[in-house]
């Protein structure tokens, strides 16, 4: 006679199947199958396999977020602090497939989801920030602008269209984009020879005069918006 899994081994064995396949594509009787469960077992869970794929979603993405509150709380050295907040989000996305992350992106409540575990994340990301600032180890950022810039990049780089063309993994991409915005914060980063100024308050700071091959880019690149400043717009309003 076999022993029924308890409720945490079988969420465990779902959310591995919905992670590599997505939901799009199975059926509730090819899940049942799958898992060697009852239908009945996945209805008393959800009453259709969207609801099961959000739900599970739902769970590990607070998962991830009780992870993220233990290292924020965990206080000691800032930068190996923000890292190992980082690395939260680089290792989960490396578990994620591309039918999850596009099955996640296909419906208003996906979406909404994972902006607000994204938003969470960044608050988070905000505070340590702060304290970097605090304990002198940091150039003066504006901490929620830096959150922002997580969000709003997260929700570029997550997409599936930006990954095919740039030939990157999910992981691949958060681990460089994780990087440029920490490095990006450090006082006299290495190789830069100059000190950090503050830029965001105060007055300008006169910009040299571009070279003709830059003014020309510069055209280019105004009459033709890319893709990204869209979606930054769009996330913008909808934050």
């Amino acid at each position: 006679m076999s022993t029924r899994r308890s409720q945490d081994v079988f969420f465990q064995e779902l959310f591995d199947l919905l992670r590599l396949e997505g939901i799009a594509d199975l059926t509730v009787a090819e899940l049942a199958k799958r898992l060697r469960c009852s239908r009945s077992r996945l209805y008393a869970i959800a009453e259709t396999k969207e609801e099961l794929f959000l739900l599970m979603a739902k769970r590990y993405l607070g998962l991830l977020l009780e992870e993220s509150k233990a290292v924020e709380a965990a206080g000691g050295d800032i930068v190996p602090a923000i890292r190992r907040y980082l690395d939260i989000g680089v290792r989960a996305s490396a578990q994620l497939g591309v039918p999850f992350l596009r099955d996640l992106d296909a419906t208003r409540q996906g979406r909404r989801l994972f902006d607000s575990y994204q938003a969470k994340r960044g608050q988070g990301l905000a505070r340590l920030v702060e304290q970097g600032v605090a304990q002198g180890m940091f150039n003066p950022r504006h901490a929620e602008l830096v959150a922002e810039i997580l969000m709003g990049g997260a929700l570029r780089i997550r997409r599936t269209r930006f990954l095919a063309r740039t030939g990157l993994t999910l992981e691949e991409a958060f681990a460089e984009f994780y990087a440029l915005l920490l490095h990006g914060l450090m006082k006299n980063a290495e190789g830069s020879g100059q000190p950090a100024q503050k830029h965001w308050k105060g007055d300008a700071v006169p910009a040299a005069a571009p070279s003709p091959a830059a003014a020309d880019t510069a055209d280019a690149e105004a009459a033709e918006p890319s893709d990204i400043t869209e979606l930054l717009l769009k996330a913008s309003i909808r934050h």
